[in-house]
């Protein structure tokens, strides 16, 4: 039976039209990736039926019903929804045994992410232990980092996304190094990487621009006989361009609440562990994985998340369970500075700041999911997953809402049905 935790894939690619840079033209850097692309592609092409070159990819095609009427879940509701369907195209074009170059094209029709360009880097490889890549990377964030968009390469139609979280940016721009050790029945690998994102934020057809600058982690994985452990810690300096609270931040910085105006502040440095465990035999295997996110800004929440799955292999089919749970904590904003009936202004500021405070949102979710899935092929796989999910308090939550519906008690059911190939 084929090893789905093996299969790694590298992203990257285009879609674009690109126009020369102009003299004077402010983000003619932005223009370079998609130069650099064309010209790997050509070389690609020339170089397919010399032994230098490969091409791979994947697909899927996912549908999905969630059983309450005005309802939101993610991209879901009560109308049958094919938006995260995928298929995705790989580059690798080899110059010498220690060097060469990746990329991949996706394409989706997702309104919470990008078609075109997902990952461009170089690898180096000055030793069989040693890898350097330099380009657009995946953040390994996750367990399954490597292989998020390939669902051939686990068991379930969608990772827990309480623990998966889709507003988390997939992508960095900087350098990555990893060593690789073997000894007796230990293995492993060590990595760091540094970079920077700029980006957009989808999430309920609304988009955020964002920007991070010294991202920095740092990821240790280990093998021993049928355990795989990794843990990670991440750092980096996020700043979100929310219009809405810069002028009352301007208001209370100007009126001398400056401890209040900085509560209220989208730049913050934010910090990320996370820790799992994945234990298989040829009959069954366990999984669990737990993240959480800190920051000191008042207005983002700290996040936890975890899931534990186990799932059975009964010749090409594989029964799974999972429970996964996220909630989050609000930070203590800084409260008493704005005196309360001294002015009207201060009034007005007081009521503005905790109206912005009230309207922060957190998550409170959990699920149970059961799937299945069939190997159809060594490179076909059919799943079906139903997901029972519940809003502890049953009101609403980032991404477990209705607003129409005033019965909705907080609970649904997800139908997921996928079919999932590499080729």
């Amino acid at each position: 039976m084929l090893n789905r935790s093996s299969i790694d894939f590298s992203q990257a690619c285009c879609k674009k039209k690109v126009r020369a840079p102009q003299i004077g033209d402010t983000h003619w850097h932005a223009y370079i990736p998609a130069a650099i692309l064309h010209v790997f592609l050509i070389l690609l092409a020339q170089s397919a039926f010399a032994g230098n070159g490969s091409v791979s990819g994947f697909g899927r095609l996912i549908g999905g019903y969630l059983d309450q009427a005005d309802v939101n879940y993610k991209t879901y509701n009560n109308s049958l929804s094919f938006d995260t369907s995928l298929i995705g195209l790989q580059g690798i074009y080899q110059f010498s045994e220690y060097f060469d170059v990746t990329a991949q094209v996706i394409w989706t029709p997702d309104n919470n992410r990008d078609s075109g360009l997902e990952w461009l880097y170089t690898s180096i490889k000055p030793t069989h232990n040693l890898n350097l890549k330099l380009g657009k990377l995946r953040t390994p964030f996750f367990a399954l980092s490597e292989v998020l968009d390939v669902g051939f390469a686990y068991p379930w139609i969608t990772p827990p996304e309480e623990v998966y979280i889709n507003f988390v940016f997939n992508t960095f721009e900087g350098l990555d190094v990893r060593y690789d050790f073997s000894y007796e029945d230990l293995s492993g690998g060590i990595e760091i990487y540094y970079g920077r994102n700029d980006d957009k934020i989808r999430l309920n057809n609304l988009t955020i621009d964002s920007e991070v600058k010294d991202l920095f982690g740092l990821i240790t994985e280990f093998n021993l006989f049928q355990f795989q452990i990794r843990a990670t810690y991440h750092s980096g300096n996020v700043d979100l361009m929310l219009n809405e609270t810069q002028r009352l931040r301007s208001a209370l910085r100007d009126a001398g609440f400056i401890n209040s105006a900085k509560s209220l502040s989208p730049a913050a440095e934010v910090d990320y562990y996370q820790f799992s465990v994945h234990y298989e035999t040829l009959d069954y295997f366990v999984r669990t994985e737990i993240v959480h996110f800190n920051t000191e800004a008042g207005i983002y929440q700290d996040i936890t998340g975890y899931y534990l799955t186990g799932g059975l292999y009964i010749d090409t089919l594989t029964l799974h369970l999972t429970y996964s749970q996220r909630k989050d904590s609000l930070n203590r904003a800084f409260i008493g500075e704005i005196p309360i009936g001294v002015d009207s202004t201060f009034d007005a500021l007081a009521q503005a700041y905790d109206t912005t405070l009230q309207a922060r949102e957190k998550e409170d979710v959990n699920s149970v999911t059961l799937g299945v899935r069939w190997d159809a092929s060594p490179n076909l796989a059919l799943k079906a997953d139903v997901k029972h999910i519940k809003s502890r308090k049953g009101n609403n939550t980032i991404t477990f809402s209705s607003q129409q519906n005033s019965e909705f008690d907080g609970k649904a059911f997800l139908f997921l049905f996928a079919l999932e190939t590499v080729f």
